[in-house]
Formats: structure tokens, sequence, C-alpha cells
């Protein structure tokens, strides 16, 4: 069974470190209680790959590179696909390997990560200007820092667009992105790039709660045009959970309430059992994730009668 945000506050709620009941509890003392189980999920994705923290999705590849959504943090295994239905797997290297080339070699066989603050799916060509669309109005701002005007010339202020229910576009121009910082918004918002002809392409959408998007981007080899998206096995990335109907990853209840405890023993300077909790809810978190994985079943391993072993009818 999964577990959301609601669920989560409303039975451990004694130990999110709150001082009234639950049946009196107001917006506030539930959105601090919110942020402790967050404090808690954040740490037990950087420690570890428990139940339900790999996915498999497909993404499209654009100009020889991939940009992870909010929702993944980093790539296990990549399987470059055609329309057609071919596909070449791919092999992950770390960022240094993009220099690591035999003599008069130009190209690469490997995936491997060039930034982690990307804030764009999509990098637009210069010269571009930026629009921004909503389905709501509201009395937001996204702001536009930096970057580089027409000429090349590195602009050293900012502009902004106040979110309205329809689009609004920049007046600047740009050949490089700037550094984008937007207020928490109550519906997604959606950036265009738009070119001088008045030509807008989707290069970004922004969930309500990011307020400085930063995704990680894969270069994949592209040498062959034909691959237009990659099917990929990523980790969760830590994205809070907000809505009451968010799924908590991992949620397993033993480990989430030691996690609270050891939030509420170093609020008060007790490392040691704070660090005891901590252990006995990894600890939680391994015997789970052995339990569910697949190498925990018992696969029966046959072998024909033709074979020298042909006496043994299966071996475990």
């Amino acid at each position: 069974m999964l577990l959301t945000l609601a669920m989560v506050r409303e039975k451990l709620w004694d130990y999110c470190d709150q001082q009234v009941p639950f049946v009196t509890a107001n917006a506030t003392q539930k959105a601090s209680a919110d942020f402790r189980i967050n404090q808690v999920v954040e740490r037990f994705l950087l420690d570890g790959k428990y139940r339900n923290t790999l996915r498999r999705i497909s993404i499209p590849i654009y100009n020889g590179y991939i940009t992870l959504p909010r929702e993944l943090g980093t790539i296990l295994g990549i399987e470059l696909q055609t329309t057609s239905g071919c596909c070449c797997v791919s092999t992950i290297y770390t960022r240094f390997h993009e220099f690591a080339h035999a003599t008069g070699m130009c190209c690469s066989n490997g995936t491997y990560p060039i930034s982690e603050t990307t804030q764009t799916f999509i990098t637009p060509t210069g010269p571009f200007s930026l629009r921004v669309k909503s389905t709501l109005s509201e009395t937001k701002t996204i702001t536009f820092y930096r970057g580089w005007d027409a000429n090349d010339s590195e602009y050293f202020d900012s502009v902004g667009l106040t979110v309205v229910n329809g689009s609004a576009t920049t007046s600047r121009i740009w050949n490089t992105m700037p550094l984008i910082q937007r207020q928490a918004t109550t519906v997604a918002t959606e950036l265009y790039s738009v070119d001088a002809s008045g030509t807008e392409e989707l290069i970004a959408v922004y969930a309500p709660y990011e307020e400085v998007p930063a995704y990680k981007r894969y270069k994949v080899p592209d040498w062959n045009p034909a691959f237009e998206s990659a099917i990929v096995l990523g980790k969760l990335a830590y994205v809070p959970a907000i809505q009451d109907s968010d799924v908590v990853v991992p949620g397993v209840w033993g480990a989430l309430k030691l996690g609270l405890k050891a939030l509420r023993s170093e609020d008060t300077e007790e490392d040691d059992s704070a660090a005891k909790d901590w252990a006995r809810a990894y600890d939680i978190l391994n015997r789970d994730v052995g339990e569910m994985d697949a190498d925990s079943e018992f696969p029966i391993f046959r072998v024909s009668s033709n074979m020298a072993c042909e006496g043994i009818v299966n071996v475990q």
C-alpha cells in the first residue's frame, strides 16, 4: 500500500514534534509537520535505493541531450530508441568521460551528465525572447537574471513577468538562457522561447512549488539521428510532498517514525540517540527492499535431460 502525506501526517502526528492534538491543528502547524516529514524523506532518498524509488520512463532526445524531469535525480541505465522501434543500450559514464576519447576521435558511445542546474528541457537558439503562460492570474513574478544579448554582451540586471491568465512576453532579447527564479504559484506555468518571426517553442513546464528550477541533463550518443527518445532507469530525486494526496516514498511506517524521532533528538543535541534511530530506520528500509526485491525470490534452474547433469531435476 502506498502512503500519502495526509496519512503519514495524521498517523505519525505525535512524532512530528507538535504540541497540540491533531484534531485541533491549524494550517501552520500541519505545514510544520509536513516539513519534518519531508526532511526524513530527503534523508532516506539520499541514502539508498529503497522500495518504489526507481522508475523507468521514456524521455525525448533534443539535439543530442536528455533532461531528466524534476522527479528523477539520476540515471542508472539507458536505452536509446527510434520511432520504428529499434533500440541501442548506452553506457552510463561519469562527466569526466566527456574527454576520455582515443586520439583522433571526437564522439562517444556513452551517456554522461553535463549539468545538474539546467532549467529547461530545450535550450533555444538565440536570439529569442521568453514567454510565460498560465491558466490563472496571480500576483506572482517570474524573474530572469543576467544572460547575454543578441550581440553577445552580458546583461547584469534582471527583468520580470507577472503571471497572468494567458501569456506574457519579455521585451528583452537573449542569445543564451538567463537564470530563472519564480515565486510559488497556485498552478503550473509554461515557459516558451519566441524567435524573431514570432514562432514559440515550449521549453519548460514548472510545478507550482518550484522557485529555482534545476534539472539534471545528460549528453547522449548522437551518431545516429534516428534515436529520438530514450528509456531510462532512474532513481527518484527528492521532491517535497505538498498536497495531501502526494505519495510519500519510501513509505514504510517504522522507518518514518524512527526518522521523525531522530530529527527530534537532533533538535535537542542528543546526537547519539539520533544516530541510533537513523540506523534503525535504515535497517528497516534495507530489510523491506530485501524482501520485496526480485532477488529475494527463489528461481529454479532447469536443465535439459540430455545434459551432463541429467539426473538432477532442478537446482535451487
